[in-house]
């Protein structure tokens, strides 16, 4: 009876096969350790634009229906005029109008699932002597137009969504009116 190699010593006792002898259990774990966390961090790239393009209108309704809330809960400020003003981490305290915690830190950061969302056209108007934003423009571009999204979206505080199906910053499709 022949032994394979990489798989019985000459004590016909079972061994690490040849190609991963020198390479410790802690380093063999660091370098999966370090392709998951690549995975994990560049999953935009991964996805495809018509899945990016989903997420990035899941999210800029989120962003909408979070600016309605905050209008409510914070009336003497109006609307929000920034995404952190909307996000905030529940571990680092209570919520208030500076971080209202209505939305997840990802999408509070500006960046997520390939596009760029921002919060524009913010306008102020003086009422009874105090400052407040009366109206808003959300906005979500891909971060490269037809790799990480097809469609740009915009969201009024209206509740009127529109889009630009070349990924620019023009939403002239009129979806919700």
């Amino acid at each position: 009876m022949i032994a394979h190699p990489t798989l019985r010593t000459s004590h016909n006792s079972i061994s690490t096969p040849a190609r991963l002898r020198g390479l410790s259990i802690a380093r063999y774990f660091g370098i999966c350790t370090a392709c998951l966390a690549l995975w994990c961090t560049d999953s935009h790239l991964y996805a495809s634009p018509k899945t990016n393009d989903l997420r990035a209108l899941n999210s800029i309704r989120e962003i909408y229906r979070a600016e309605i809330e905050y209008e409510s809960t914070y009336p003497a400020n109006g609307f929000a005029c920034s995404l952190t003003a909307l996000g905030g981490d529940p571990k680092l305290g209570s919520s208030g109008p500076m971080a209202a915690q209505l939305i997840s830190t990802d999408l509070a950061s500006g960046i997520d699932n390939g596009y760029i969302f921002k919060i524009t056209e913010c306008q102020k108007e003086t009422i009874n002597g105090i400052e407040k934003a009366v109206s808003f423009k959300v906005t979500a571009i891909p971060q490269i137009p037809g790799k990480t999204g097809i469609r740009s979206f915009c969201h009024k505080e209206s509740g009127e969504l529109t889009a630009d199906p070349e990924g620019g910053a023009h939403c002239t499709v009129t979806l919700i009116k």
